[in-house]
């Protein structure tokens, strides 16, 4: 799995504009929420997750629920107001912040802590051979200045760190 910022997990948060008046899930009712896919932990599991554990119905609570495709679409979404609230995560926010983008108007009104980072897995039908040759190259790996890329190296992981998905799905 990637190391980015020397870890192996990222954080999501439920946003809002510090300004709007929204301070916690319950004030979402009636309000238009960006998500980012069907596919996406942050911008979308694990939002819906935070919304359930707190008695809120993820299925009837906005009067509108957009898919935005992607992390910077919602943030961008959430700061022009077009968005009422959102779903993403640390490191898009920390994206658009190097970017210019104004994240010091954002306000975070919930968060899940260390999601794992997408992992790297091989197909049984490969050899154990090759499956430990790719395995050092990826952990031997170092970031470098001939391209840009905010992951610093891999770690190895296991399968069970990926059981708080399954719990969530």
């Amino acid at each position: 799995t990637p190391m980015i910022d020397g870890r192996t997990t990222y954080n999501g948060y439920i946003i809002t504009k510090k300004d709007s008046g929204i301070e916690k899930l319950s004030d979402l009712k009636n309000k238009h929420f960006g998500y980012v896919d069907v596919n996406s932990a942050s911008g979308y599991l694990y939002a819906r997750h935070l919304m359930k554990l707190d008695g809120e119905d993820p299925d009837k609570n906005f009067t509108k629920a957009s898919f935005m495709r992607n992390h910077d679409n919602v943030i961008k979404g959430v700061l022009a107001g077009e968005l009422d609230a959102g779903a993403t995560y640390n490191e898009a926010i920390d994206s658009l912040r190097e970017k210019g983008f104004p994240t010091e108007n954002l306000k975070i009104i919930k968060s899940i802590e260390n999601i794992p980072k997408d992992s790297i897995a091989a197909s049984p039908r490969i050899s154990d051979d090759l499956i430990e040759k790719l395995r050092d190259s990826f952990t031997s790996f170092k970031s470098s200045d001939d391209f840009s890329t905010p992951i610093q190296g891999f770690k190895e992981c296991k399968d069970e760190n990926y059981n708080v998905v399954r719990e969530i799905m």
